[in-house]
């Protein structure tokens, strides 16, 4: 049963358990030090019971406890901290967000193949006009005529390229996209950059990718 404690300094009473009869304990009104007497004892030297109410602390003390492990009763909760950053939380607030691939290396591989095969196509043009005209066959007007139209081809299908590896202008990048696809701007490997060109025109249809266009 618990023991009625009256502190000698401020008379306040408090219980405590009877375990701890004959220890030694900390008002925690006044924080004076005192005796807690044995049951009997505190039973003789109680006075009749008064009518004021009696404040019960809830102190309480393990069977090995002594005085400076002595704990109070249950703790006030404490008020959150405003300034404390939320903690993880399960849900889709824990997730992690998957990371996002930059635009200008989500375009890097169809752009810098189809720009390798206007290259090749560019090599081949040259050697064979070298050829024919080592052979006395090359034909003045119809091959300039036909080079100057090529080299317009080339010219707008490398620039287009070059616009949408470097996200500068979607309009060109679009046109080279394009003429790529045609025997006019990668010759007889426009069968190899199809593919590659429709990827590209794909990819510009996505919204991260249209928005990182300069132009």
């Amino acid at each position: 049963m618990p023991i009625v404690f009256t502190c000698g300094s401020c008379a306040a009473k408090f219980k405590v358990d009877e375990k701890m009869a004959g220890k030694k304990v900390r008002c925690p009104k006044c924080k004076t030090i005192g005796q807690i007497p044995s049951p009997q004892i505190e039973a003789d030297l109680l006075p009749d019971p008064e009518p004021e109410p009696q404040i019960d602390y809830q102190v309480k003390a393990k069977d090995d406890d002594d005085f400076w492990s002595q704990t109070a009763g249950t703790a006030l909760p404490s008020s959150p901290n405003p300034f404390q950053s939320p903690a993880a939380t399960g849900g889709s607030g824990g997730k992690k967000k998957r990371s996002v691939t930059p635009a200008s290396q989500r375009v890097l591989i169809p752009g810098m193949v189809l720009l390798t095969l206007v290259v090749l196509r560019v090599v081949a043009e040259i050697g064979l006009v070298i050829l024919l005209i080592s052979a006395g066959k090359f034909n003045v007007v119809g091959g300039g005529i036909g080079g100057l139209l090529g080299l317009a081809c080339i010219y707008y299908t490398f620039t287009g390229l070059l616009s949408f590896v470097r996200l500068d202008d979607s309009g060109s990048a679009q046109t080279g996209l394009v003429l790529s696809m045609l025997p006019c701007g990668t010759s007889v490997l426009c069968v190899l950059a199809i593919p590659f060109a429709i990827w590209g025109l794909i990819q510009m249809n996505d919204p991260q990718i249209k928005s990182s266009f300069h132009s």
